[in-house]
């Protein structure tokens, strides 16, 4: 029989025939550090030892985080575009809301109707509030395209101040709170004066 030196030793040609004359592949040299055991039923000696950490050699330190708001790779927000991508959102919302208002009404434990009310009341501030925006932006765009209009024309346009712009607001305001019959509980709720300390 050849020995593992021997059998290294050998042409790949010769090797060859002698696995074709045994049948079987023959053995290179094992591995010296590796144990071999008494009996082939007992466990395999392993190392107490724990194998060294290969830490990756691409990160150095810690990963630094990543805002998608603030970081350039993810391009430039677009509100509108972003209003027109998520715009299903606010029909779910409305339809939590139905919900909601169906729920308070069957609803007879006080503790989970408050909890009821109290989120629904969230959604319709929430909607309130978009509302409020959507009818700015509308307002905004529509002055946009009449100032375009007039520079076309050849006339001279003006740009509204701060505080005329807040006057506008206001008088707005103020026209939809009459059309609502809500504007005297409004202005006595802002005139209702508060004791004041002067000290």
């Amino acid at each position: 029989m050849l020995s593992g030196d021997s059998v290294e030793a050998l042409s790949l040609e010769d090797r060859m025939k002698i696995q074709v004359k045994k049948k079987k592949p023959l053995k290179t040299v094992s591995d010296p550090g590796r144990k071999k055991r008494a009996n082939k039923n007992r466990p395999r000696e392993m190392s107490s030892k724990r194998p060294v950490y290969d830490r990756p050699s691409g990160s150095a330190g810690n990963p630094r985080p990543v805002d998608p708001r603030f970081d350039g790779l993810y391009g430039e927000y677009n509100a509108e575009e972003f209003r027109q991508n998520y715009d299903f959102v606010e029909a779910m919302q409305k339809r939590d809301a139905a919900k909601l208002k169906r729920s308070a009404r069957k609803q007879k434990d006080p503790e989970k109707l408050k909890k009821t009310q109290a989120a629904l009341k969230r959604m319709t501030d929430r909607e309130r509030e978009l509302e409020r925006v959507r009818a700015l932006r509308q307002k905004a765009a529509d002055e946009k395209a009449k100032m375009a209009e007039a520079l076309a024309q050849g006339k001279p346009i003006r740009f509204k101040t701060k505080t005329e712009k807040k006057l506008g607001e206001l008088v707005d305001k103020f026209g939809e709170l009459k059309e609502k019959g809500k504007l005297l509980k409004y202005i006595k709720k802002k005139t209702k004066s508060k004791p004041r300390d002067f000290q």
